[in-house]
């Protein structure tokens, strides 16, 4: 079982999978056991797929499971079309409560600074997180300790926290989401050095004015995009700087592949950016893929 937590736990990108079925086509009791068993079905393909799909990023792209299930749920999404089921996209964006979200999160990030202290963080072992590329599976306990990797954690968090007042965004449940999973993998694969390039690349993507940065989908990018932060960490800032241009436009436009159904968009546009970012480094630099020595 210690093998499938990862796809136990972020398989959960294809709830919507599960409550479109159950709900969304009115099929009363038959869509719900539908529902049920097709969800079954998505999260075995899903854990079965995981390391297969792996090897088209080579760790570089850190959201795996939102990829996988981008495949899969593009999948389940044509097939629905197949029998005339349509599903209508839905957009809801809070801007209510920014100011008291804030304060929370402000709260959250504080405390694991402080809690990482008290834990013996060390600024000899934070620069073992930062010289790392932060490739999958870059787990900054093995490589620092615990009391490094929370204030790394609320680190990363505080500088998403900023990008969001920077542009003058809303906080809301989607952004919430976007600095919770930053601060996540502010544990395995993200630090100041590697996320920062793929989040300029963003900001300076939505400067001609196609995209503004605070609208929904660029915000949300701009948060997520540091799935791709292992690119920037090992193969500098311009290379992020690229990535974080590239995931953009793909990511405002892939929702509707899958038909809204993997909740972990930026993860499905990362791997494609990914695919073809890793294409093009292994046909002209394949030596710059192998594998990293350990952070010592």
């Amino acid at each position: 079982m210690k093998d499938l937590i990862a796809p136990l736990l972020f398989g959960t990108t294809l709830g919507p999978v599960v409550s479109q079925v159950a709900f969304g086509f009115n099929l009363g009791w038959w869509g719900i056991a539908g529902g049920i068993l097709l969800g079954i079905i998505v999260g075995g393909l899903l854990a079965a797929l995981m390391n297969h799909i792996y090897s088209f990023h080579l760790g570089f792209n850190l959201y795996n499971t939102g990829t996988t299930g981008g495949f899969v749920a593009t999948v389940v999404y044509i097939t629905m079309r197949g029998f005339g089921l349509e599903i209508e996209p839905a957009f809801y964006w809070s801007t209510a409560y920014t100011g008291l979200l804030t304060g929370f999160v402000l709260v959250v990030l504080l405390l694991l600074i402080a809690m990482g202290f008290v834990w013996g963080a060390k600024f000899s072992q934070y620069r073992k997180i930062v010289k790392s590329s932060g490739k999958l599976a870059s787990d900054y306990v093995v490589i620092a300790d615990l009391g490094t990797t929370l204030v790394n954690m609320g680190v990363v968090g505080l500088i998403s926290l900023g990008y969001v007042h920077l542009v003058d965004g809303d906080i809301n449940g989607g952004i919430l989401a976007g600095i919770f999973t930053v601060t996540g993998f502010g544990a395995l694969g993200k630090h100041p050095r590697n996320i920062l390039p793929i989040m300029v690349g963003v900001y300076l993507t939505c400067i001609p004015n196609v995209w503004q940065h605070a609208d929904p989908g660029p915000l949300l990018d701009a948060l997520f995009c540091t799935t791709l932060a292992p690119l920037a960490g090992r193969f500098g800032i311009l290379a992020g700087l690229i990535a974080g241009a590239l995931h953009l436009p793909m990511v405002m436009h892939v929702g509707s592949v899958h038909g809204y159904m993997n909740l972990y968009n930026n993860g499905f546009a990362g791997g494609l950016a990914m695919l073809i970012i890793i294409g093009f480094i292994k046909g002209l630099w394949p030596r710059s893929l192998k594998e990293e020595e350990p952070v010592s």
